[in-house]
């Protein structure tokens, strides 16, 4: 996945002050909750984030992030900020992925190993699954060498009991189910694995399947003793992808990757691993719909009726609730934008045209030549061409409207019983305990639109990280790359790092799942609105957490009243803190968020605060009996500790 890193710099002075009140229609709803017998305990280790190999050792255009060596540029000037921003935004477990085996990139020396254990340990990290090489990685590539590795970490680093004992497993990395990585990895047929050619093969330690377990044997002679290891680190987010550039069903038709891998090496695997991201990033801009659909200011549309310049988009200048005049014909509500066409071979282009990468939908670029023949891709031509660094994509608006749209949990449902521990459809049942981890997930893939940093993050990230946890899911590990701006932890353009709205849905979660889940049977829900609910009863049964998340925005925003029942549970006391972005209720696009009335710190010490029932705005009423009446505002989550 290609990245760069985007002209934005936020930082903590630009929070904005507490949350404004507005009016707003009210709607009324109830939730009985039922405490007995619940389900899954939420491991200490749940909240993860996934980096890349690369920032432990600098290699490439990586930078040395778990170095605290600052005399190179390379390394991280702001080492102790990172540090407190993991321990305080609670990751507590770390998986690092691995590329393909490249001479140009080796693995990192074994103190480089020891600095990122250090640092992971001094972060309050517990536990990491460190990646190795799958792709060309018993080729002789030098540099790069899995039982050299592996073997430092088990035993002959200087400090190897803290690392052996902060392995939760080795794995062999990455996304294995997209053709890509082993066709052509790079682009480039010369990266091609000699061995991988789908997920098996009649031929002995042939196929995915086999060199994972020849792999994984070599590893173990390495270290002299049986690793933990997990996989597969699937890509595919569906039962059945049907790309062209996946194989995720071959040959095995109709049964998912992970399915497969799972059936076959359960005994040989601690954890079945997956990824998830939203809609795999689709943040281009959407084609208009007439007939009522509202838009919002900022909201980019393209042209569906526009044959002589396919791909004019417009964007919307006035909110437009109606939208019944198409774009082109209603200037007071949209202004036109352009038009964003698929580079072609040998089309003639002119200085200012803008072009999209046809095989990378993330890049697009400006032609600053004239260029009359374009043969030469424009990512190989510098003389005519540049980087895009501002392409249109939707509004915060439109990201929110997919984020929290009723259908994701659906669509999380899916991947649950198609592909994970709910699956039931391909005739290959679950193997009975073994448990699996999303190991990267994110609310969009690429992380380049900078509505990707906006309070729908957290909010969706809340909602999502509750839904599994809930399905028995051991923990989240949302991918980290620090220039992107999907990333819960963001480098800035100074190189200082901060904490985005997602990472604050992370740790609203944390402070709402400490304990058992309780099941959505339940969990009770009446009348109808926008919004999600979720329970945990802490181990010692004195503590019933109870988080409701109001998805409304903009012009649907709406105020709940929320009846809590609890059916067994005789509160006597309560509180609350709430999760809010900007300077306002209601506030969807803001890129700044605040838990309980506090910002995760560089340094210091995250210290929320816990209102209780008559603090203003009262939020939280005692109806006696043990029930309470909360109030919950637009485009916020309200967590609760109801105490006995």
């Amino acid at each position: 996945m290609k990245y760069r890193k985007l002209l934005l710099s936020l930082c903590a002075s630009c929070l904005a002050a507490s949350p404004l009140l507005a009016t707003w229609p009210t709607v009324n709803v109830g939730v009985t909750i039922t405490t007995a017998s619940p389900d899954y305990l939420v491991p200490s280790t749940f909240v993860g984030a996934a980096f890349d190999v690369s920032y432990i050792s600098g290699d490439g255009s990586a930078e040395a992030l778990f170095d605290p060596n600052s005399g190179d540029p390379k390394y991280n000037p702001f080492y102790s900020h990172l540090q407190n921003l993991v321990k305080q935004a609670g990751i507590t477990h770390i998986r690092l992925l691995q590329g393909a085996a490249q001479t140009g990139e080796p693995d990192p020396s074994g103190p480089q190993i020891d600095n990122f254990f250090t640092f992971a340990n001094g972060a309050g990290v517990t536990k990491v699954i460190y990646s190795l090489h799958l792709y060309n990685s018993d080729e002789g590539v030098t540099g790069t060498d899995n039982g050299t590795s592996a073997a430092y970490i088990w035993n002959l680093s200087p400090q190897f009991a803290l690392e052996r004992g902060m392995i939760d497993s080795f794995a062999f990395d990455n996304e294995p189910d997209w053709k890509g990585k082993y066709d052509h990895p790079e682009g480039s047929p010369s990266n091609e694995d000699p061995v991988i050619t789908g997920y098996d093969s009649p031929t002995a330690s042939t196929g995915y399947k086999g060199k994972w377990e020849k792999l994984r044997g070599e590893v173990n002679t390495a270290i002299g003793a049986t690793a933990p290891f997990s996989g597969s680190d699937t890509g595919s987010n569906y039962p059945v992808e049907t790309s062209p550039s996946s194989n995720n069903t071959e040959p095995f038709t109709g049964i998912p990757w992970t399915v497969q891998f799972v059936t076959d090496e359960h005994a040989n695997i601690n954890c079945a691993t997956q990824h998830y991201y939203h809609e795999q990033g689709d943040s281009q801009a959407v084609a208009w719909v007439g007939g009522g659909l509202s838009y919002y200011v900022g909201d980019v549309v393209s042209d569906p009726n526009d044959s002589v310049n396919p791909g004019a988009y417009y964007t919307c200048i006035l909110n437009d609730p109606t939208s019944n005049t198409h774009p082109a014909a209603a200037p007071t509500y949209w202004a036109y934008s352009g038009s964003k066409t698929i580079w072609v071979t040998g089309h003639s282009y002119l200085a200012g045209d803008t072009v999209q990468d046809p095989k990378d939908s993330y890049n697009s670029y400006v032609c600053i030549l004239n260029d009359p023949t374009s043969n030469n891709h424009p990512e190989a031509a510098p003389t005519y061409w540049q980087l895009d660094l501002v392409p249109e994509y939707q509004s915060a608006n439109q990201l929110a409207a997919g984020l929290l749209n009723a259908t994701r949990l659906t669509e999380w449902g899916t991947l649950y019983s198609s592909v994970l521990a709910g699956e039931t459809i391909s005739g290959h049942a679950w193997p009975t305990g073994l448990p699996f981890r999303l190991t990267e997930s994110s609310p969009y893939l690429g992380g380049l639109n900078p509505a990707n940093m906006s309070f729908a993050t957290a909010l969706w990230g809340v909602d999502y990280f509750h839904w599994w946890a809930r399905h028995g899911c051991i923990g989240i590990d949302p991918f980290n790359r620090v220039v992107q701006t999907n990333a819960p932890l963001y480098q800035t353009s100074g190189g200082d790092f901060l904490a985005t709205p997602y990472a604050y849905g992370m740790k609203a979660f944390l402070l709402g799942g400490n304990g058992k889940t309780i099941d959505a049977s339940k969990f009770v829900i009446t009348g109808s609105a926008n919004f999600t609910g979720y329970g945990v009863v802490s181990t010692d049964g004195h503590h019933l957490y109870v988080t409701i998340i109001n998805k409304t925005f903009v012009a649907g925003s709406t105020v709940l009243n929320v009846d809590l029942k609890p059916a067994d549970f005789a509160a006597t006391s309560a509180s609350y803190v709430e999760l809010v972005g900007g300077g306002s209720y209601g506030d969807i696009s803001a890129t700044t968020a605040t838990l309980g009335g506090a910002t995760i710190p560089t340094s210091g010490t995250f210290t929320p605060t816990w209102k209780s029932t008559g603090v203003s705005p009262v939020l939280l009423t005692a109806k006696g009996g043990g029930e309470y009446t909360l109030q919950v505002q637009p485009s916020e989550a309200v967590i609760v500790d109801l105490q006995k």
